[in-house]
C-alpha cells in the first residue's frame, strides 16, 4: 500500500509539471485518450534515469513494431530536463479498450 501511494504522490508531482498537449509530436499510433493514460507513467519511467529532474515533455515518438493481434510497440523519446530518455512502450488492444506495458529494462538514454 505504501508503495502505490509513493508512485501516486510521484505521479500527481509530474503531472503539474508535464509540458506536453496532445496529440503528441511524431508517430504515435495512440490515440489522444490512449496517450493522456500513458503519458504520466512515461515521465515516471523516464524520471528514474534523471531522478533529480521535474521538468518533463515528449519531444518525439516512433512506431517500433506494427500493429499485429492487437498490439504494437512505440518509443517516446522523452526530455526530462536537457536529457533524452528513451522509453519503449507496448500498446495491447483488448476487448475494454487498450492497455500499455513499459519493461524498465528497455529504457535507454
Amino acid at each position: 500500500m505504501k508503495k502505490y501511494f509513493i508512485i501516486s504522490i510521484l505521479l500527481i508531482g509530474l503531472s503539474t509539471l508535464a509540458a506536453n498537449t496532445l496529440p503528441l509530436p511524431g508517430q504515435s499510433l495512440a490515440n489522444e485518450k490512449l496517450q493522456a493514460d500513458t503519458i504520466m507513467t512515461a515521465y515516471a519511467a523516464a524520471g528514474t534515469f534523471v531522478p533529480a529532474c521535474s521538468n518533463y515533455s515528449v519531444t518525439d515518438t516512433k512506431v517500433l513494431r506494427q500493429p499485429a493481434n492487437g498490439s504494437w510497440k512505440e518509443e517516446w523519446v522523452i526530455n526530462a530536463c536537457g536529457n533524452k530518455v528513451f522509453v519503449p512502450i507496448t500498446f495491447i488492444l483488448d476487448s475494454s479498450g487498450a492497455t500499455y506495458s513499459i519493461s524498465a529494462r528497455e529504457i535507454h538514454w
